[in-house]
């Protein structure tokens, strides 16, 4: 049978952990995809070593896309699903995993459905593979739906990205959030797969942790930019309000990461990512009391609707006790 799946691996400076997420693939209980490795003008030896690994257990279904120069994640994203064969598109970081029956789940869910996206719940590990928290899966489609946000929550039909005309060259940072927020106008239907089915791993060494603030400013408010565009379109009540949840919960995530700096700093971006949280929505105030859409209640939305109103009432001290010690 052809293989549906193509699943994406970025690869820079992953010596240290492509071994890991090689051998997550070569352990998949239905061996029936293609594995891309983006070799995003790496230094090191991870392309190579990956290409080893696969070629001495016996798996020839492979490619390598070669990017000449870095100019970040979006472009490796961008040439790694358009050299891809698979009619579904999974991107994998180099330092993540997959557990064994990924890829079965999956085939099975394309060969009987065919759905635009599938999206699942998954686990945040250490560098150790020591589990730090599962995340559950969405509990709606419509939710599932205008939650897209990063990569490892779901797979998607490669059509719908080419249709879209998604590039995110030059991006370092929120690359996958603005593939995700363009990809959303073109889904009509969505599988939700009650299981942890990616194993993200927290990495103090990622891209992200080591993050020129200025670009990743600038990339933070292109998101905003971008949520913006996909607010404007949206004309069902229901669906306004899922998407309102998911455009809070990057706020909130903003405003977090920039919780722990001087006062001067904080006042900074509480300012900034405030400004540009409410030019998304369109509003000069806060939006509303409650942001949970009906049906999706669970400990995460619970914990960003907390701490949206502790925000709302200018209890600012509080929202970074609850969303920054306790909820990262």
């Amino acid at each position: 049978m052809k293989n549906q799946l193509s699943i994406c691996i970025l690869i820079y400076k992953s010596i240290e952990y492509i071994d890991r997420c090689i051998e997550s693939l070569l352990c998949q209980t239905d061996l029936n995809f293609e594995i891309v490795l983006v070799d995003n003008a790496s230094p090191d030896n991870s392309v190579n070593r990956a290409i080893d690994m696969l070629e001495s257990n016996g798996f020839n279904n492979w490619k390598v896309v070669k990017i000449a120069n870095n100019t970040g994640c979006g472009q490796g994203r961008t040439k790694g699903y358009l050299g891809a064969s698979g009619a579904y598109i999974k991107h994998l970081d180099s330092d993540d995993t997959l557990p064994p029956y990924f890829v079965e789940q999956i085939n099975n869910i394309i060969m009987h459905r065919s759905p635009d996206i599938i999206t699942y719940g998954h686990n945040i590990v250490d560098v150790n593979d020591k589990l730090i928290r599962s995340i559950a899966p969405y509990k709606s489609t419509i939710f599932a739906k205008y939650s897209l946000n990063m990569f490892w929550r779901y797979t998607f039909k490669r059509e719908l990205a080419v249709k879209a005309q998604i590039d995110t060259s030059g991006m370092h940072y929120a690359e996958d959030r603005v593939f995700s927020i363009r990809l959303i106008p073109y889904i009509n239907n969505v599988e939700i797969v009650h299981m942890q089915m990616y194993n993200y791993c927290k990495n103090p060494s990622s891209a992200t942790s080591c993050k020129d603030q200025q670009v990743y400013e600038e990339s933070t408010c292109q998101v905003f930019n971008e949520y913006k565009l996909l607010y404007d379109q949206v004309n069902n009540n229901y669906e306004k309000q899922c998407l309102l949840y998911s455009i809070t919960y990057f706020y909130l995530q903003m405003l977090s990461r920039n919780c722990r700096g001087d006062s001067q700093q904080q006042d900074k971006y509480f300012k900034l990512y405030k400004d540009k949280y409410l030019q998304s929505l369109g509003l000069n105030k806060y939006k509303a009391f409650r942001i949970i859409p009906k049906g999706c209640l669970s400990f995460e939305s619970l914990v960003i609707q907390i701490s949206y109103l502790l925000l709302k009432f200018k209890l600012y001290f509080i929202f970074k006790f609850i969303y920054c010690y306790l909820y990262h």
